[in-house]
């Protein structure tokens, strides 16, 4: 069996990789996981994810776990 992580900056990237793996014989394995990050801020301290002119200053990676038997 082989096992793939998918990784993507968007939620609509990701079902754009996740369809080409699956025309190409992959299954999705379990749910949708998301990472956020910041080079500037400590997230820790801030419970919202604000946004200025339609941009965060967060980084968001969405991930999907594939296999192929």
């Amino acid at each position: 069996m082989d096992y793939k992580i998918i990784k993507a900056s968007s939620t609509e990237n990701l079902v754009t990789k996740v369809q080409y793996y699956i025309r190409n014989g992959w299954k999705p394995l379990g749910g949708l996981t998301m990472s956020v990050s910041s080079s500037d801020y400590d997230l820790k301290y801030h419970e919202s994810f604000d946004f200025i002119d339609g941009k965060t200053m967060y980084d968001f990676t969405f991930c999907q776990a594939m296999i192929k038997e």
